[in-house]
Parts: structure tokens; sequence; C-alpha cells
């Protein structure tokens, strides 16, 4: 990732560790919450991947296919109604930014 050193790719690559970080930290409550086949299933399908990147480029699909770490996310974020939008909130602009980005032109995957 460090090869990469411009701050714009830093933050698309960074932005993408972080992202495959914590959806595989959500294998083990998904496990807890939801069963441990779908707690595997995320494990795997993030995890391997994370492994194997040398930057972390393109990893926002992998964590698309792990679908439960959403379910688990939302039963997390239920109880807490600010918290909640808040995240709907960073969601929201993160959705606007990356739109703008496409319609420019720019390498957003």
């Amino acid at each position: 990732m460090l090869d990469h050193w411009r701050p714009g790719a830093t933050f698309k690559l960074g932005s993408q560790a972080l992202v495959s970080i914590a959806a595989f930290c959500l294998a083990w409550p998904t496990a807890k919450r939801i069963g441990w086949g779908y707690g595997l299933y995320l494990a795997a399908v993030v995890g391997m991947p994370l492994l194997a990147s040398k930057d972390f480029q393109g990893l926002g699909r992998y964590v698309m296919a792990g679908f439960p770490a959403f379910l688990t996310l939302a039963a997390l974020l239920g109880p807490h109604p600010r918290l909640s939008r808040a995240w709907l909130a960073v969601s929201a602009l993160a959705l606007a930014g990356l739109a703008v980005a496409f319609g420019a032109d720019q390498y957003i995957a």
C-alpha cells in the first residue's frame, strides 16, 4: 500500500483496508448472533482475500459478498438510534462522494 504514496491513492487503499478489516472483525459477532455457518462464511469470504492482498486494492467487492456482516451490523446498531443515524449519514456522504468521483471519471474501485 505504501508503494502508491499519493494522498488520493493512499486514501482509497486505506479505506478499503479499513472496511475489509472491520468486516472480518464482524465474523465473531456474526457467529454468535446468527450462527457459526454464517460466521465462518464471512471469515472465509473476507479473510482469504485480505490475507492474499498486497495493497488492499479491490477488497470492497469481497466485503459485498459478506452479506452476514450487514445483518450483524444492523443488529448491533439497532438499540442505538443516534449511532444508527450517524452511520446512515456517513454512508450517504460516502455514497455521494463516490458518485461524484465516478461522474468525474476517476478510478474508484
